[in-house]
């Protein structure tokens, strides 16, 4: 349900060679399923309405009409441990991708289901792979290896992607926070866990980490109604 996400996610499929259809939810990809075939599902785990999880459940159970329950479904998702790709794989999902997204591991995780577009570009074409690359200092805001990627992609009406998130992010962060403090104030949980998820986002597709893991402990404290810790986490992000 994020502008950003969506506009990454179409950009890279873009750039490997495949069409898509983005909805915003998990009832909107139940919608979609029954109306055509697709090869895949990219299923982001963390929506509004229906989640990525109760929708997968949903196509795996086969009491949807028109949708077949053995379709590819890949986890789009924020966190990265082991556990987290257990409770994907336990909902029924059949892989896992850990945004931000990178070119490569979406490729590679197509590619192992054996999906692959007729009219994908040569590997001479794609931008460099950099599992060599220097990892962040402490210091450092943004991560040099998305942000290379992103100026590499093209935008919708900017000459590269990079442009247009940095606009997006300015447009929508600074009302984002605001929400989110009040928020924390009156201490909403399913709304703050879902704008704190969606700010950790935005921010790791900018590559700024730390922002990124705020964002993330931000929700976690929330979810576990922790709420005398709230504040110090308000005051992290």
């Amino acid at each position: 349900d994020n502008a950003a996400n969506q506009l990454v996610i179409r950009r890279l499929l873009d750039r490997l060679g495949h069409a898509c259809v983005i909805v915003p939810d998990g009832g909107g990809a139940l919608e979609a399923l029954a109306r055509e075939r697709f090869d895949a599902v990219l299923m982001d785990c963390q929506m509004p309405g229906v989640d990525g999880y109760t929708a997968t459940r949903r196509i795996r159970s086969g009491e949807v009409a028109g949708v077949d329950p053995k379709v590819i479904i890949i986890a789009l998702t924020a966190y990265a441990m082991p556990s987290d790709r257990q409770t994907c794989l336990v909902a029924g999902m059949d892989d896992y991708v850990a945004k931000p997204v990178r070119l490569e591991s979406l490729r590679e995780a197509l590619q192992r289901w054996g999906i692959s577009a007729d009219n994908a570009p040569s590997a001479a074409l794609m931008p460099a792979p950099s599992p060599s690359a220097p990892s962040v200092a402490p210091g450092d805001l943004l991560d040099p290896a998305q942000v290379a990627m992103l100026r590499e992609l093209p935008g919708r009406k900017s000459a590269s992607l990079l442009e247009e998130l940095i606009g997006i992010f300015l447009r929508e962060t600074p009302g984002l926070l605001a929400e989110i403090e009040a928020l924390a104030a009156t201490q909403q949980t399913e709304r703050l866990a879902l704008l704190a998820h969606r700010l950790a986002g935005s921010a790791g597709n900018l590559g700024a980490g730390a922002l990124r893991a705020g964002g993330l402990a931000l929700e976690e404290t929330v979810k576990r109604g922790d709420w005398p810790r709230v504040p110090e986490r308000l005051a992290a992000v």
